[in-house]
């Protein structure tokens, strides 16, 4: 009955902050993208809404996991990249950080919580084989690995609600894997670890609830999410799947398009743009799909419904590491073959930058 509470207090808290943003003209500004310059200003800034909402939550039921540890690390860490963000968001056409120093300072964080919270990886099991890290080596893995997380999910929102849909479900796969899997084979758990089970669990939903909410507000859209908690999508799952000790395989199939999107334009950019990967454009595979003929709601339920399918798919393999080893690649071999085939050997156009062009299903009907 609690969580029903609390399902339906984050429901009418995102309601009223939509009603608060448009009393007080807290709106974007779409004439000034040329892709949605036809649509009225709605909503925007309402990850400030979002994250105030996930304090109240965690304040009124669950006040322990505030003065944890791990749970300070999980609200505090952001605060210096969401300065940043507001700047480049709200005041972009009076200040802007370079793109350097703001990738500086995301490092400088990652690494500050991955050693206050201790998530530096100690060892890496793939199969039989074990690799026994360095401290300062696991560190550093850990740091990258936050890196590369936050800002693939941040470069895979680009379409209203894309990044709050998938990533409610990968919030889910957390909390139905602790659920289903890890506390039905780990029995002899000790009590500091079942306890990290129960607050990892707890945050999950807390977290898969605000971002299924917002995923309904972005969808038409009536609000807008924007990118710093966009960083927060990829940062907690990083964060949440390294305290915990998490099914890494489970997890890397779920993220699979992510992943491999990711990667896929990395090379795309390096071998047949010719230039760094780090400088973005508009090759990601949401892109790519609308230049193929695809709508945003369309490419929204492919992306949606693919990674729902890898979490029930992992979800059914209960602890079989070698199962979640072949399927992800099997899955990146459809990827990256797919991929290779239509857009390097059949020469299909990718939407880039000197391409744009709204969809014209996407528009409004007159």
């Amino acid at each position: 009955m609690l969580y029903v509470w609390i399902v339906c207090i984050i429901c009418v808290l995102v309601y009223c902050w939509l009603l608060v943003s448009r009393k007080f003209r807290i709106l974007d500004k779409p004439h000034k993208y040329a892709d949605i310059r036809w649509r009225k200003p709605i909503p925007t800034l309402q990850w400030v809404f979002l994250y105030i909402i996930f304090v109240i939550i965690l304040a009124v039921f669950f006040p322990d996991i505030l003065t944890w540890q791990i749970g300070i690390s999980l609200l505090l860490w952001w605060l210096p990249l969401v300065v940043a963000g507001m700047l480049d968001d709200v005041f972009f056409e009076k200040i802007s950080l370079p793109a350097r120093s703001r990738f500086l300072l995301q490092i400088c964080v990652w690494l500050w919580v991955t050693i206050y919270a201790d998530l530096g990886f100690s060892q890496f099991a793939v199969l039989w084989f074990v690799v026994e890290f360095w401290y300062w080596w696991g560190v550093l893995l850990s740091t990258l690995r936050f890196v590369w997380c936050i800002n693939a999910v941040n470069r895979f929102d680009g379409i209203n609600g894309q990044a709050s849909g998938v990533s409610s479900v990968w919030y889910a796969t957390i909390l139905f894997l602790i659920w289903t899997v890890v506390q039905q084979t780990y029995i002899h758990m000790t009590p500091e670890h079942t306890l990290l089970m129960d607050n990892v669990q707890i945050v999950s939903f807390i977290l898969f609830v605000l971002s299924s909410a917002y995923a309904i507000v972005e969808w038409k859209p009536s609000g807008l999410v924007r990118d710093p908690w966009t960083f927060f999508y990829g940062f907690s799952l990083a964060y949440l799947s390294l305290i915990w000790w998490a099914k890494v395989w489970t997890m890397l199939v779920v993220l699979s398009l992510v992943i491999f999107d990711a990667i896929w334009v990395c090379l795309h950019r390096i071998f047949v743009l010719k230039k760094a990967p780090r400088k973005w454009d508009y090759t990601h595979l949401h892109h790519r799909l609308q230049w193929l003929g695809r709508t945003k709601k369309e490419v929204n339920v492919f992306l949606w419904l693919w990674s729902l399918v890898m979490m029930i798919l992992m979800l059914l393999q209960w602890d079989n590491k070698v199962a979640k080893i072949v399927i992800f690649v099997m899955m990146a071999l459809i990827f990256f073959g797919v991929n290779s085939y239509i857009f390097w050997y059949k020469k299909a156009k990718c939407w880039l930058w000197m391409q744009i062009r709204p969809v014209e299903s996407d528009k409004p009907k007159k």
